[in-house]
């Protein structure tokens, strides 16, 4: 997490739903996983920002700056959650926000 960003940022990039981040480019996204690498962890990085396919020609974009054989074993995993589920979840994140 980047100094002064919220705690949930740890799992939550939030880079394709938020202009301001995605305009930085893809050195501003990469950035927030080098910590996984000084650490070992090469083999599973994730980003858990649940906007992220509201953004589908962004994240496309990105997909297509991968350099040679990276984009090989770049993995695009959805979970979809039951919808009612979903909303609740979303109403309780918001009470507490607010």
């Amino acid at each position: 997490v980047f100094e002064n960003e919220p705690k949930h940022y740890n799992k939550e990039v939030h880079f394709f739903d938020n202009i301001n981040r995605y305009e930085q480019g893809v050195e501003f996204y990469t950035k927030r996983f080098e910590h996984c690498a000084q650490e070992g962890n090469t083999k599973f990085i994730m980003d858990a920002t649940p906007a992220t396919l509201m953004e589908s020609q962004r994240v496309y974009s990105l997909y297509n700056q991968v350099p040679g054989d990276l984009s090989t074993s770049l993995k695009l995993i959805v979970i979809l959650r039951e919808p009612v589920s979903r909303e609740l979840s979303l109403y309780n994140h918001k009470v507490y926000k607010f």
